[in-house]
């Protein structure tokens, strides 16, 4: 038998990405990472108030500080914008539960306003804590 490179569906091609279907797919992946965040927090404050009392710790920590603070900072940012992204779109899906702002002027608004938001509020929780 002979296999044709073929689309699992003809209508694949025929879409273009919309913003929605976009924000949706971000959506679900900023919930995942959120997961992940939790669990990671929780794991480095049982590591910290376990060895907390340890001189190998501490020596590690003074020797990588500068390394392992500019990934928590990366990583606490990166968290705040999961968090408000998250936040927003899913204030958006609840508005959109009540069949409210369904038009399609007013969706890709609702969507690029979510993100200009999330942004806006990353800023300025970076602003006011890591520059003062």
């Amino acid at each position: 038998m002979f296999y044709k490179n073929r689309p699992l569906s003809p209508y694949v091609t025929i879409y273009s990405s919309q913003w929605t279907s976009i924000s949706s797919i971000f959506h679900r992946l900023s919930g995942l990472y959120l997961v992940f965040f939790l669990f990671v927090l929780f794991c480095s404050i049982k590591f910290l108030f376990c060895f907390s009392t340890f001189w190998f710790v501490y020596k590690f920590v003074k020797t990588c500080f500068f390394f392992i603070l500019s990934f928590f900072i990366v990583f606490i940012v990166f968290s705040m914008y999961s968090l408000f992204y998250h936040f927003f779109i899913g204030l958006r899906h609840l508005v959109w539960d009540e069949v409210i702002l369904m038009e399609d002027n007013f969706v890709t608004m609702s969507t690029k306003l979510s993100l200009s938001l999330s942004l806006v509020l990353v800023l300025i929780n970076c602003l006011r804590y890591f520059l003062v």
